[in-house]
Formats: structure tokens, C-alpha cells, sequence
């Protein structure tokens, strides 16, 4: 078994069969037993001094990993809980927005309030590289704390339904983007070895969270009202986001060192400071990031609507999300581990994009049970979201440590259009064809395209099979 690290960044490719070794555009192919020494000198290149940590239980990385942790698990849990109010509206007839905002909205434009800040999340991305220079992780952290839960408590005393969108779209995108962007990278920086595991457990607050969320607001709209029940998940959110804002550290990554810490980081690593991040591999990357949010968001969230359609209760079918979020929770975690100490971490996001494609075209299209599209729904959730999980460190040996922001944010960003359009190309799909066929064809085939895409990556990195990479 040969183990992949990342050391330098070129666009030559030299092959050194003689002493095992091989150096490509991004990676380093060493023999098992020099894991991750280039990879130490990358972290040494942003970290300040003496500042390295251990990678045991005492790392106070996990802290960052917990703080990173709630503040996703709120964040996504209100942004992703948005459509409870609509199906409230239908199933139980409460008196929500479509009422409070008679003759201003329909179903279809009131749904851009959440696809808004959805797509806003994901859109700061291309600003976080130069937020950072500017506030710091911590400093993104806690404004983006303090705007998520005033979202909330402002969007409760809309009157119009342009103050709906500034407050529950705008304003709540805003807050969960620089939550999101400040703080998804920070366990990389904290961690090594178990860099891909640590990743995982923090990102899958954002499937853990509309699990817990979704019965939570609907309990509270049905005995507070709307309005209440936003001006206390403001309150919830309060205490959450300043929880987990105050557990962050920043595992001594200095953003503003001075000219001669700068002069020496340059000496230190010059390959990897002289390189374009525009590399090959990187490039196949970001196409990968652009395609696979689309077979990813759009049969999570019409799985209700599919659920309905082929004889599920109006309770089993609003249970369909939460058993994606739950089983996508769990595959982060697990897979996280799995790419530190088993196959790598690239390897886990190809076989696990390509299986998500897979049961996409094949269980989904046979599943018109019950029982058979539960069980896809499951093993879709334990394989299609993994990649969101690894983004930021997939990216970040892609680029180098030294840019992982700029990398990440990169990534992001090209996410947001499966997030904000994928949905929506598919409900087109199965409104024109009046089967969900079509539907079922697009989201498996560009899940297959992602996953070939990503494959492409680690070919021009390495050829040979059996790597860690």
C-alpha cells in the first residue's frame, strides 16, 4: 500500500520508481511510514512558532471540532427547516406566510425566501478568502452568530413581504454563510492524521440539526404561533451560536504575520508559494463541486412529493428528509475516519459519489414501494453527501494550506447553482414529462458525471490503483 500526502504544488509530473516515490501536480506518493511529514511542513507554513499540537484527545482542535459542530447544527437546522412552514400551511392550515402575505406571494415565489439563503450560504465563499484578511475565523464566526439568530427575531415582526425577504432570506444566508465559510476550515488546520474524520464530525451538525429542528418548530408554531416560535429559536440561537463561538480556536494560524515571518514562509515552502492554484487536478475538482450538488439536493427534497405519490402516510413521507439527514450525518462521520485510516480521502468521495449516482439510476427507478424507496433513501443518504464533508480538505491539499481559503471558498461557490437551481430542474422535469423518469435520469446522470470528474482528478495526480490517496 502506497500513501499519498501533500507536499508540493508543480505542474511537473516526475516519477522516481527507483526509490518508490512519486511527485505530481498537488500530491507526494510515499511509502507507508512517511505519512504526512510533507504534509507537517504545509501546517508549519501557517501555523505561528511553536504552535503544534498533538493529535491525541488533549489536541484542542476538538474543541474547535464541538464549537464548529453547534453552530452548524443551528445555523443549517433553521435554514434547512424552512420548508416545515409551508408544509404546516397545507397539512395543519395554520395561518403562516401564505396568508399573512395574501395577494403579495404564491407557493412558488415565497419558496425563494429559503432558496435565497441557501444560495447565499454557499455564494460567500467567494468572499471569505478576503473576510478572513480582514476579521479573522473568529471574527466571521461571531458576526455571522450575531446575525442568524436577529434574522429570526426581526423576520417575526414582518409586516411585508420584502421584509421576509431581508430578514429570513438575506440576513439569515448572510449569517450561516460567514458561520459556515469562517469556521468549515478550521479543523484541517488543527489536525493531521485525523484531518478527514475531524472535518466529518464538524459537518454533520449540518444534517443533524434539520433532523432535530424540523419536529422542534413545528411543535413550537403549533402551540406559539409563527411569530413566537421565531423569536424563540432567536433565543435558541443566542445561546448555541455564542457557545460554540466562544469554543473555536484558532490552532495558532497567523493571518497576519509580519515581513520577516512572511520572508521566511516564502523560503520554506517556495514551490508550493510559486504555484497557480489553476492546476489541472484542482480544475476537475471545481467541476466536480459544480456538478455534484445537483444529484445531491433535488431527491432530498422531493422525496417527500415522491413518497406521497407512490402511497406513503403524510407522516412517513415528512419523515423522508430526516432519514437522509440522519444516515448523511453518520456517513460524514464514518467516512471521515475511513478516509484518515483506511482508503484515503479522495478514493472515498469517488466510490461514494459513484455509488450515490448509481442507486440514484437503478433503486430509485424500481422503487415504487414504500419499503424499496426507504431503503434507497437511506443508502442515498450514507453516500451522497460525503463529499460536502470533505470539501474543505480535498480542496485545501489541492491548493495547499497556505490557500486553503481561496480554495474552499472557490469550491463553495460552484456549489451554490445545484443548490439553488438542481430542485427546481427537477420539478420542471417531472411538471413537463408528468413522471418522475426524467427526473430520476438527470439527477443520476450528473451524479455519475461528478463522480467521473473527481476520478479524472486523482488520475492526474496518480495512475496507480491501489494508493491512499
Amino acid at each position: 500500500m502506497t500513501t499519498i500526502d501533500t507536499a508540493n504544488t508543480d505542474d511537473s509530473t516526475t516519477q522516481q520508481q527507483s526509490t518508490g516515490s512519486v511527485t505530481s501536480s498537488t500530491y507526494t506518493v510515499t511509502p507507508v511510514g512517511s505519512l504526512h511529514q510533507n504534509e507537517n511542513k504545509m501546517r508549519n507554513s501557517v501555523d505561528e512558532g511553536d504552535t503544534e499540537t498533538t493529535e491525541g484527545i488533549r489536541n484542542p482542535g476538538w474543541l474547535t471540532v464541538l464549537g464548529t459542530f453547534i453552530i452548524n447544527f443551528y445555523t443549517w437546522g433553521v435554514l434547512v427547516s424552512w420548508g416545515i412552514f409551508q408544509v404546516l400551511q397545507v397539512v395543519y392550515n395554520e395561518k403562516l406566510y401564505l396568508d399573512v402575505y395574501a395577494g403579495q406571494t404564491d407557493e412558488f415565489r415565497i419558496a425563494f425566501v429559503g432558496t435565497s439563503a441557501s444560495a447565499i450560504v454557499l455564494g460567500m465563499g467567494l468572499v471569505s478568502p478576503w473576510l478572513v484578511q480582514y476579521l479573522g475565523f473568529r471574527g466571521m464566526v461571531a458576526l455571522g452568530a450575531i446575525l442568524c439568530p436577529l434574522s429570526m427575531v426581526l423576520a417575526s415582526f414582518a409586516n411585508e413581504l420584502w421584509m421576509l425577504y431581508c430578514t429570513q432570506g438575506a440576513m439569515l444566508g448572510i449569517g450561516v454563510g460567514l458561520c459556515y465559510t469562517g469556521s468549515s476550515t478550521l479543523p484541517s488546520y488543527c489536525f493531521r492524521r485525523l484531518r478527514a474524520f475531524a472535518t466529518g464530525v464538524a459537518a454533520s451538525g449540518t444534517c443533524l440539526g434539520p433532523m432535530v429542528f424540523s419536529p422542534v418548530i413545528e411543535t413550537l408554531i403549533l402551540h406559539l404561533g409563527y411569530r413566537n416560535a421565531l423569536r424563540v429559536l432567536g433565543g435558541i440561537g443566542i445561546v448555541l451560536t455564542g457557545a460554540g463561538t466562544i469554543l473555536i480556536r484558532t490552532c495558532g494560524i497567523s493571518l497576519h504575520a509580519d515581513q520577516q515571518q512572511q520572508d521566511q514562509q516564502k523560503a520554506f515552502d517556495a514551490r508550493s508559494s510559486n504555484t497557480k492554484i489553476f492546476t489541472w487536478s484542482y480544475i476537475f475538482y471545481l467541476l466536480h463541486s459544480f456538478l455534484a450538488p445537483f444529484g445531491y439536493v433535488a431527491p432530498i427534497f422531493v422525496s417527500p412529493s415522491y413518497a406521497s405519490a407512490i402511497g406513503a402516510t403524510p407522516e412517513l413521507a415528512s419523515l423522508c428528509l430526516s432519514i437522509v439527514e440522519g444516515a448523511n450525518g453518520v456517513a460524514r462521520i464514518l467516512f471521515g475516519w475511513l478516509g484518515d485510516h483506511g482508503c484515503g480521502r479522495m478514493n472515498v468521495v469517488i466510490a461514494t459519489t459513484f455509488a450515490s449516482g448509481v442507486f440514484t439510476m437503478t433503486l430509485w427507478q424500481k422503487a415504487d414501494t414504500v419499503p424499496v424507496y426507504m431503503a434507497y433513501l437511506v443508502l442515498f443518504g450514507l453516500t451522497s453527501g460525503v463529499f460536502s464533508g470533505l470539501q474543505p480538505v480535498i480542496a485545501a491539499e489541492l491548493v495547499g494550506y497556505e490557500r486553503i481559503q481561496q480554495g474552499v471558498g472557490l469550491s463553495y461557490f460552484l456549489s451554490m447553482f445545484g443548490h439553488l437551481f438542481g430542485t427546481s430542474i427537477v420539478g420542471m422535469l417531472h411538471l413537463d414529462t408528468g413522471a418522475w423518469l426524467a427526473p430520476i435520469l438527470f439527477a443520476g446522470t450528473i451524479t455519475l458525471a461528478a463522480s467521473f470528474a473527481v476520478l479524472t482528478t486523482r488520475i492526474l495526480i496518480c495512475r496507480r490503483v491501489f494508493v491512499r490517496l
